[in-house]
């Protein structure tokens, strides 16, 4: 029988988090804390129960001055081979954050999705954001922002 021989980890403990996310978290949500519109934001601090058997967990929180409470969904933006762009996620994942904007009128949802370079068009990397937020009587809204 073989033994394995644990390898030590270098640097910070593994978080969890993807590259994408990493980089939302140092580029969009660290200057926000630093600049003092957030007061605390945390990866994947919760899962919502949104119907029974079913839960959607946010990659991020954040928790703004003012008292509202943001959650984040970070996706990579996907482009064709015609040039069409769209944000990268699958039906599944579009219809449990639609849910969770309705479940949880209180909080403010939000999918930000990164353009990364692209060589044919000479786009420069950015964020492009999607606010979900559903109001009390159930009727939900989506805007769409690039900063």
């Amino acid at each position: 029988m073989k033994r394995r021989i644990p390898k030590a980890r270098l640097g910070l403990p593994d978080s969890g988090m993807n590259k994408l996310e990493q980089r939302y978290a140092q580029e969009v949500l660290t200057p926000r804390l630093l600049a003092g519109e957030l007061a605390w934001f945390e990866y994947e601090p919760l899962r919502l129960a949104i119907a029974p058997n079913t839960t959607y967990t946010p990659d991020f929180c954040a928790l703004r001055v003012d008292g509202g409470f943001e959650c984040h969904e970070v996706k990579q933006m996907w482009v064709g081979k015609d040039g069409s762009e769209r944000v990268g996620y699958k039906e599944d994942a579009r219809v449990k954050v639609k849910l969770a904007a309705q479940a949880f009128p209180f909080f403010e949802f939000i999918v930000a999705a990164y353009r990364a370079k692209n060589r044919k068009h000479r786009l420069l990397p950015q964020w492009t954001y999607d606010y979900l937020r559903a109001s009390v009587d159930g009727a939900s809204a989506l805007a769409t922002a690039s900063p």
